[in-house]
């Protein structure tokens, strides 16, 4: 029997224990132990089944729902290797540090001035979000043609005639729409 076994048994006899137990502590800390060569998402979402919500007071104060959503991940580990999960780990980290990268490069020279407000009708800048829309058409307009394009050009399209769009949605800073259109 593995470790990952051993621990989903020990945490089913932890059932019905209080909050607080050290029984139950414990066994969370060899838990934590056990998924840490998991990786950083793992031992999030370990740390995630574990955590307290709102406690209620005047009844008993039972561990069984951290117990019960700690014993699922483990079983979900059980079928995978700590390998796999860093290396799934270390794709994510690289896809979003490339997907920062690309927002950086395009918005870098974007500097937002003023008090930003959404949908209370505050002002913010001159900049509507009908404009918005209306330039992000333009952009779209000239992108080559395609079945994705006529597909975003109507839905935008179709943002832009709804009148409660852009009552619910409020402004926008004037620099993101001078950035978006390539204007300095």
């Amino acid at each position: 029997m593995g470790d990952l076994e051993k621990l989903i048994n020990r945490g089913n006899e932890l059932r019905g224990t209080e909050l607080g137990a050290p029984r139950f502590k414990i066994w969370a800390n060899d838990v934590r132990a056990a998924v840490k060569p998991y990786g950083e998402s793992m031992m999030k979402i370990l740390e995630d089944a574990l955590h307290t919500g709102v406690v209620i007071m005047g009844g008993p104060n039972l561990n069984d729902e951290k117990i019960n959503d700690t014993i699922e991940l483990l079983q979900n580990l059980n079928e995978r290797t700590p390998e796999d999960s860093r290396a799934q780990d270390s794709l994510i980290n690289q896809k979003q540090a490339e997907a920062r990268a690309t927002l950086q490069s395009k918005f870098n020279s974007i500097t937002v001035k003023g008090d930003a407000t959404f949908g209370d009708g505050s002002p913010i800048t001159k900049v509507t979000v009908g404009e918005f829309m209306a330039g992000l058409i333009q952009e779209v307009e000239a992108m080559p043609d395609s079945e994705e394009k006529k597909s975003i050009l109507d839905s935008l399209k179709s943002a832009l005639a709804n009148p409660t769009f852009a009552a619910v949605s409020g402004s926008v800073v004037s620099e993101i729409l001078k950035g978006l259109l390539g204007n300095k």
